[in-house]
């Protein structure tokens, strides 16, 4: 954040706060763009998250969230996700793209898309797969 500001004049700053407190006064008013990575898979209730990001954004405001994907749960057009609190610590879903999706459009968010799909190298034998999406806060 440090870098961002000083390289290019921005008024970027890292908030830490727990997701579901987060607040246009939490933040020091509203954004223009929040950047979410790999945070809705280890929540209990990822649409209320997304629904708490999205009033701390300007109207037209845009969210890009970045979460690991299931390359196993394929079921073209249907949100799936698998439950997994009950054998992790840290993570509750391991959701398909449509479920990405379907969180971002019951959060109301608008103009939802997918930006890109991606496999990062991995030394895992299972490698992650990545979804980046957005969506404007209405208004």
């Amino acid at each position: 954040f440090r870098l961002a500001a000083a390289a290019l004049g921005s008024s970027v700053e890292r908030v830490i706060c727990n997701v579901y407190d987060v607040t246009q006064d939490v933040i020091g008013g509203p954004v223009d763009l929040a950047f979410n990575g790999t945070t809705m898979t280890h929540l209990r209730d990822p649409v209320g998250a997304l629904e708490r990001i999205r009033e701390t954004l300007v109207p037209g405001g845009e969210v890009i969230c970045l979460e690991p994907i299931s390359g196993w749960l394929s079921a073209p057009g249907r949100p799936a996700a698998a439950f997994r609190a009950h054998n992790t610590e840290y993570t509750w879903w391991e959701p398909n793209l449509s479920t990405i999706y379907a969180w971002l459009v019951a959060a109301e968010f608008a103009d939802v898309r997918r930006i890109a799909v991606m496999r990062p190298k991995s030394s895992e034998r299972r490698p992650s797969i990545y979804a980046a999406f957005s969506g404007r806060r209405p208004g």
